[in-house]
């Protein structure tokens, strides 16, 4: 009788006690392995959050297009706030440099000693990146100073961007006006 019982009863529900703690065991391997992936996907999505600010704040450092009216917008306010006269800006096309285009801009300013240094720290912190390669300071008349620069504006390389037309641009302004004339020409 006791062989008959471990036979009919005993030994069924030991293998289905022992196949439901089979299970449970990999649930919780799955559970698991789903909380693991839960934390990952939700760190991505943090990281992913930060990311997409960054590019944010490089697209306005390197955009995709050359931009010029935002340059001589940018230069203008920058004159202005800087309180010199942004007299000339003349752009040239852009010139493909690898992954990025480079598009060189040169000004010429009017304005005091500490006026134009004002100014070329705002282009240092300004969004969008600007590197300059030539800075020539002359005296017009004591204490103003008449200073010609080059600078280059980067953009993204793109076909648009590599076949800009020649344009050019004659800001005249003074630190309260911000008037400025745009010819093209090809």
């Amino acid at each position: 009788m006791l062989v008959a019982f471990f036979m009919l009863v005993w030994r069924p529900q030991s293998n289905r006690i022992t196949g439901l703690e089979n299970q449970r065991s990999a649930e919780e391997i799955k559970l698991q392995t789903a909380k693991t992936t839960l934390a990952m996907l939700e760190e991505d999505k943090q990281n992913t959050a930060e990311a997409e600010a960054e590019l944010v704040k490089l697209k306005k450092q390197i955009p995709m297009k050359p931009k010029l009216p935002e340059i001589v917008d940018q230069l203008q306010g920058m004159a202005n706030d800087a309180g010199v006269n942004l007299v000339s800006i003349k752009p040239s096309n852009v010139a493909v440099k690898g992954q990025f285009g480079e598009l060189q801009v040169n000004i010429t300013i009017e304005g005091s000693y500490t006026a134009l240094v004002d100014f070329l720290s705002r282009i240092e912190g300004s969004q969008r990146t600007f590197k300059t390669s030539s800075i020539n300071i002359k005296v017009k008349s004591y204490p103003d100073l008449t200073m010609n620069a080059s600078l280059s504006a980067f953009v993204m390389e793109s076909n648009e961007s590599s076949t800009t037309a020649p344009v050019k641009v004659s800001a005249m302004g003074t630190a309260n006006s911000r008037s400025v004339a745009v010819n093209s020409s090809k």
